[in-house]
């Protein structure tokens, strides 16, 4: 599944906002440990897992940023190339993870990052992942959607719109079945059954519902929402005007850390 550049460019603030800060900490307080560091990205889009996590990793950091859109590997080095980390960045490789996840992982990076992507993948694919995974990685999966929506004041029949959103996203989205909203914590018990600690926190999107951010989730989401058909075109309509009109508007997020023991 591809995302236009534009619109990571809009999420990345809220994205940065609301990464977990203690998570973040503990995943430098572990990395302090070590000289050098060797971070793959997966599905790192233009970048903004390094952009986001550089300045709090300590020591020498070497990171290798995989995505299969050609596009987004050009704005990626394009971005960085002209930021305070690039002398962080190794490489931007070309991988189709549903394909070369394994042999991406038998290299055995220090961390292994990605951040709005394990929503997309299939409960197949987070176990593989969680197989794969080298028992010295340490692993920080950020920004996982998790279904819980507010949209003050609600709109007419939020709850129906939200399970139907939910069951869009449930589609193939080029790694097998989704699992949408059940990923993380899919994946968090993947990784337990291996003898893996894991931490959760939350890291919610608090935005204004009258803001740019707000309002492309509010059209993209009713987009989807009418591709269930489980509503009438009045209906649909209301709703949607009810969530363009929104006062504030909190999007749910989950946040994995599990370090090495």
């Amino acid at each position: 599944m591809a995302f236009a550049a534009d619109w990571l460019s809009l999420r990345e603030p809220a994205d940065h906002d609301a990464r977990d800060a203690g998570l973040v900490t503990d995943l430098a307080q572990w990395a302090a440990t070590r000289e050098s560091l060797r971070i793959f990205d997966l599905g790192s889009g233009t970048g903004s897992t390094l952009r986001a996590l550089g300045g709090h990793l300590p020591g020498h950091q070497r990171w290798t940023l995989f995505d299969i859109d050609p596009v987004l590997r050009t704005r990626a080095e394009e971005l960085i190339g002209d930021g305070p980390f690039a002398e962080c960045l190794e490489s931007v490789e070309a991988a189709d993870l549903s394909a070369d996840l394994e042999s991406v992982l038998t290299r055995g990076p220090d961390i292994l990052t990605a951040s709005a992507l394990i929503d997309l993948c299939s409960a197949d694919w987070l176990d593989r992942l969680a197989e794969a995974l080298p028992r010295q990685t340490a692993l920080y999966i950020a920004l996982t959607y998790d279904g819980r929506e507010q949209w003050p004041p609600e709109p007419p029949q939020e709850d129906r719109a939200l399970a139907a959103f939910a069951a869009h996203q449930r589609g193939d989205k080029g790694f097998g079945p989704s699992l949408g909203p059940g990923a993380a914590q899919h994946l968090a018990a993947a990784l337990e059954k291996r003898g893996r600690r894991v931490v959760l926190r939350n890291s919610p999107w608090r935005i204004p519902g009258q803001g740019a951010l707000a309002q492309e989730l509010a059209r993209g989401g009713a987009d989807a929402v009418r591709e269930m058909e489980v509503f009438t075109p009045e209906d649909w309509s209301a709703w949607r005007a009810g969530r363009l009109t929104a006062d504030t508007v909190v999007v749910g997020h989950l946040d994995l850390l599990s370090l090495p023991e």
